[in-house]
């Protein structure tokens, strides 16, 4: 008898569900946006305008590399890559170019990033000259006082590091005894040498 009474009662609540009215859905309203005449409609945000204007006396990175090609192109040859890393002072030399927060010269930036390319592109033939530019880069990063030049450093012994667990154990170490970007930035090295 119970389990027919709550039966009944189930049957009676799902009866009223049934009968409500149900109202009648809304049409979703979509915002349109005025496209000016030659836009994307699809894009019409797509365009920075002043954003992306050039200031007099401050040229955007593309302008500049373009202005100074002809001499990027003279500082990224193969000899005077070589040059650099030659001994252990041509590898600090370039490597005490890197300033603190963004102040580090454009070319010098430039041609640090092109070593540490070179040293891997024959990493057989360059092994000596890749030893050179990593034990440099780990020494400048370890001697640095500013978060932004171990970090620099740490960046291109990412990519030019050996697999070797004594330079691990120096990342690890910097890593340690730093701030937490160049802990995590030491973090994500080590875990790429140990690959």
């Amino acid at each position: 008898m119970k389990k027919a009474l709550i039966g009944m009662t189930l049957l009676a609540a799902a009866g009223c569900v049934c009968t409500a009215p149900v109202e009648a859905e809304k049409p979703v309203e979509t915002a349109t946006v005025a496209v000016a005449p030659g836009k994307d409609p699809a894009a019409p945000y797509d365009d920075y305008g002043p954003a992306m204007a050039s200031e007099k006396g401050n040229p955007m990175a593309v302008e500049w590399h373009n202005q100074n090609a002809a001499a990027l192109d003279a500082a990224v040859k193969d000899d005077v890559l070589a040059a650099f890393v030659k001994d252990d002072a041509s590898a600090k030399a370039l490597l005490a170019q890197v300033k603190d927060a963004y102040r580090t010269d454009a070319k010098a930036a430039i041609q640090i990033a092109a070593v540490t390319q070179w040293v891997m592109a024959k990493p057989d033939a360059r092994k000596d000259a890749r030893m050179t530019w990593t034990k440099a880069l780990m020494d400048t990063a370890e001697n640095a006082k500013c978060d932004y030049v171990k970090l620099f450093c740490l960046d291109q012994v990412r990519w030019c590091g050996c697999p070797c667990p004594k330079l691990a154990a120096r990342v690890e170490k910097l890593g340690k005894k730093s701030s937490k970007p160049v802990a995590d930035m030491a973090d994500l090295v080590v875990r790429g040498l140990k690959k």
